[in-house]
C-alpha cells in the first residue's frame, strides 16, 4: 500500500524528491517501474543532475557543442562520467597480421589513451645496421576512437599449440564518404581474463569517445 501510495504522488512532488538524489540513485530508480522510468527521463531533471556533477561551465560547453542537439542530458551525464574513468593503459596482445595472403598472430605492445588505441608495428629496420637514433624510432599504428564502428568478441582458436581468446575492432576507412571499406583489426590473449579485460577497456573508451 505504501508503494502504491508513493507512486500515486504528483509528478511535481517526484521531481522535488529527485532533486535531492545523486545521479546513481536517479539511475537506480529509473529501473524500478515504467512510471519512474518515464519520470526519471525528464530532460530538465538530467540537466540539473549534469549541472551538479560537472558545473555550469561544462553545461554551457555542451549546449554550444555538437553533442547538444543529438544527445539527451542523461546521455551527456553518462558520457562525462565515463570520460572521467578513462585512463592510459599499456600492455601486450596478440595481433593478427596478413602478409601475401598468409595470416599469423604476432605479439604486439598495445596502449590505450583518451583518443585512440595504439599498437606497435614490425620493425622494418630489423636485421639492418642503422644508427641508434633510427633504431630507437617507434613504429606504431593508431586507431582513433571516432573511426571505430564496433568492438566484438569472436570465437577462440588454437594457433600453433596456443589457445587464443579473440576479439575484433572494426575501423571505418578515412575520408568523407560512408562507403569506404571497413578495416577489421583482430586481437587476442592467451587467457580469457586478459582478453575480456582488454575487450571491455577498448569498448569503454570507444563508447565514451563516441
Amino acid at each position: 500500500e505504501n508503494v502504491a501510495h508513493a507512486l500515486s504522488l504528483p509528478d511535481e512532488i517526484w521531481m522535488i524528491i529527485f532533486s535531492y538524489l545523486s545521479h546513481t540513485d536517479v539511475g537506480v530508480l529509473s529501473r524500478v517501474c515504467k512510471r519512474l522510468h518515464s519520470l526519471t527521463s525528464d530532460q530538465l531533471l538530467w540537466a540539473n543532475v549534469f549541472l551538479a556533477c560537472h558545473g555550469s561551465k561544462k553545461l554551457r560547453a555542451y549546449r554550444l557543442s555538437m553533442h547538444g542537439p543529438y544527445r539527451t542530458w542523461k546521455q551527456c551525464t553518462i558520457l562525462e562520467l565515463l570520460k572521467g574513468k578513462l585512463t592510459n593503459v599499456e600492455g601486450s596482445l596478440y595481433k593478427k597480421d596478413s602478409d601475401f595472403g598468409i595470416s599469423r598472430w604476432v605479439k604486439r605492445k598495445v596502449k590505450l589513451s583518451a583518443k585512440h588505441l595504439q599498437y606497435t608495428l614490425p620493425d622494418p629496420l630489423k636485421g639492418i645496421y642503422v644508427s641508434q637514433k633510427l633504431r630507437n624510432s617507434n613504429y606504431s599504428k593508431n586507431i582513433p576512437f571516432n573511426r571505430i564502428r564496433s568492438v566484438k568478441e569472436t570465437e577462440s582458436m588454437l594457433y600453433e599449440g596456443i589457445m587464443l581468446y579473440c576479439f575484433e575492432v572494426q575501423e571505418r576507412g578515412k575520408g568523407p564518404t560512408r562507403f569506404l571499406p571497413t578495416v577489421t583489426h583482430y586481437f587476442a590473449a592467451t587467457d580469457i581474463e586478459t582478453a575480456k579485460k582488454w575487450f571491455l577497456l577498448i569498448e569503454e573508451h570507444y563508447i565514451a569517445y563516441k
